[in-house]
């Protein structure tokens, strides 16, 4: 499915995928499942970000039909520094600081 055809919440169009990283919690322990999910559209771009050694902790590509915000990719704290390095741009619509939330490349 399109994201432009599902909802955000709805997971239609996104991908789950065992990650080349340990996933962990908020608080630091290790998830029993060892899956994360994104939309579709961004499957590249995050694949290549791994590469990089970035581990994202959130994204959406801001197309979906109910969608208010822009398409963004939140990192770790620790990778901020790398993605400004790669040229990615912060998000504006991000409030807090530091800010680890970047534009995606591949929706602009």
């Amino acid at each position: 499915m399109k994201c432009r055809k599902s909802t955000t919440a709805g997971y239609e169009c996104n991908v789950f995928i065992k990650p080349p990283f340990i996933v962990k919690d908020i608080c630091g322990e290790v998830k029993e499942k060892q899956l994360v999910s994104f939309d579709a559209c961004l499957a590249k771009e995050l694949f290549w970000l791994w590469d990089q050694g970035i581990k994202k902790i959130g994204s959406c590509c801001g197309k979906h039909i109910d969608c208010k915000i822009g398409g963004f990719i939140q990192v770790a704290e620790e990778h901020i520094i790398k993605m400004k390095e790669l040229g990615y741009e912060e998000d504006k619509n991000y409030k807090y600081k530091p800010c680890n939330s970047f534009i995606p490349k591949s929706i602009k």
